[in-house]
């Protein structure tokens, strides 16, 4: 089955407010649910919004993205195809054998988003505390940022 959130269905709704036609399994947004269903999941068919492309990435899952007409989604789509981690399409002209194809691919797919999976809290929460060290102590404001800190220009 293909789970759809939050779409209206016009088919007869069973237990929890979900429904089915055909192959679609139609289920009300829901803050827990959602997430054991995409744990649950063999792949994701979504938009190329990146906090379920990072939510895929933690669960292992294969990710199909339909991006939106914006920046922002059409790098993360691209990035998913060259991550290796899933593919890209459009949901003006996908197509059944583009799904199919993805699909059948799931599993290399699924491979490649180990070796991008990690947890960065770590190396976040370090970093936080420098900074927050750094804002609180007058001598450190004024000081230079150290080199490997520094973001680089952007050419020219």
């Amino acid at each position: 089955h293909l789970i759809v959130p939050d779409v209206s269905c016009r088919a007869p709704q069973g237990k929890n407010g979900e429904c089915q036609s055909g192959n679609l399994l139609f289920k009300p947004l829901h803050p827990t649910r959602f997430v054991e269903d995409l744990a649950g999941s063999k792949a994701v068919i979504s938009t190329a919004g990146n906090q379920l492309i990072g939510e895929c990435l933690h669960f292992g899952k294969p990710i199909f993205t339909l991006p939106e007409d914006c920046f922002e989604q059409k790098l993360n789509a691209y990035m998913v195809r060259c991550m290796g981690i899933g593919e890209r399409g459009d949901y003006l002209t996908i197509t059944t054998d583009d799904l199919e194809n993805f699909l059948v691919n799931t599993d290399s797919y699924r491979a490649r988003t180990i070796r991008h999976r990690r947890n960065g809290r770590t190396e976040a929460t370090r970093r936080l505390h420098q900074f927050i060290t750094d804002l609180t102590n007058p001598e450190s404001i004024n000081q230079p940022i150290p080199a490997k800190n520094r973001a680089k220009p952007a050419p020219v």
